[in-house]
């Protein structure tokens, strides 16, 4: 292809661009917080209203090392104390919640650990790890 013609016709990269940039945008929250298209799509949209605050040890590498039968001792060592969840009326809690919203009615990334206090030997292990973009209605 010829220079000549991109000078000559630039405005047809116009609508490339524009199709082109969400797409690319879209693919960068599937590769960079591991979720699927519906997700990714949602926190696209709602990039400029989403705020999260994390826990302090938390990270995406730590919550994305975590399987189903895991033990809860390795899943503190691994992303530390959560926001909420950890102890309920002195007991452990089975919601171990990683993310909330920053400010009141906002969207944001919602992380999770939800634990089966029943497993083997009394040991609470994780039975779902929760890692999706929550939209506020």
């Amino acid at each position: 292809m010829e220079t000549s013609f991109l000078k000559k016709n630039w405005y047809f990269l116009v609508p490339v661009a524009l199709v082109a940039l969400p797409v690319l945008v879209i693919v960068m929250y599937m590769g960079m917080y591991g979720y699927g298209w519906e997700d990714a799509y949602q926190s696209a949209r709602h990039f400029g209203d989403s705020k999260t605050n994390y826990a302090m040890k938390y990270s995406d590498s730590g919550l994305s090392s975590i399987v189903p039968g895991m033990e809860g001792r390795t899943v503190y060592e691994l992303i530390g104390n959560p926001l909420e969840g950890h102890i309920v009326g002195g007991k452990p809690g089975t919601n171990w919640i990683y993310s909330i919203p920053a400010h009141e009615n906002n969207s944001y990334h919602e992380r999770a650990v939800i634990f089966d206090l029943n497993g083997a030997g009394g040991v609470p292990r994780v039975k779902q790890v929760i890692k999706r973009f929550h939209v506020a209605k």
